[in-house]
């Protein structure tokens, strides 16, 4: 049997067969955690997707946005999210909704200019769930400052993926004991 060109896998194993399978493996984690990143964004991207297709729309009057904190995290920074609180009517019953981005150590560049366009007032189009009016979504609306958008998840995808392969291909590549010294 073969393992990231290396036959043997019993008695002590040489310094290139060492790097070899360290790499092997750690690029195989690599790829994997890529597509577990992969299966969360598309799941994500379902999700999306159903809300927009299968979810009635609401006009909602903005009551406000703005950047709430969090509790100070071990590295001593202080997680922020981008917060909105909603009223809307359903079938004459009036709702009163709060949406939230995840909240980030490092919050969305983005934020101020986005609580901005939403003065109190203003009004939204916001997505309910049929069988749950008090249940709302922005529907991708929040997509400039939210860390969930699925095409944030692709990308970090495909940081892993490039980064598994390659050491993959590395630990293949190392054919003398002496080429990583």
């Amino acid at each position: 049997m073969r393992l990231f060109g290396i036959s043997r896998l019993s008695g002590p194993l040489s310094r290139q067969e060492t790097i070899k399978l360290t790499l092997g493996f750690f690029g195989c984690y690599l790829v994997f955690v890529a597509l577990v990143i992969c299966v969360v964004a598309g799941r994500t991207s379902l999700r999306l997707h159903t809300i927009k297709t299968t979810w009635p729309t609401v006009q909602a009057e903005v009551l406000g946005c703005g950047q709430v904190s969090g509790h100070r995290i071990r590295s001593g920074a202080i997680p922020q999210a981008t917060q909105c609180h909603f009223e809307y009517s359903v079938d004459g019953k009036l709702y009163k909704a709060t949406t939230s981005t995840l909240f980030t150590a490092r919050p969305s560049k983005n934020a101020p200019q986005w609580i901005a366009d939403h003065p109190p007032g203003s009004h939204m189009t916001l997505y309910y769930s049929p069988g749950r009016p008090a249940n709302v979504s922005m529907g991708g609306a929040d997509a400039a400052i939210d860390s969930e958008e699925p095409t944030h998840f692709f990308h970090y995808a495909g940081f892993f993926a490039i980064g598994g392969f390659a050491l993959i291909g590395i630990s293949f590549a190392v054919r003398q004991s002496g080429e990583l010294q």
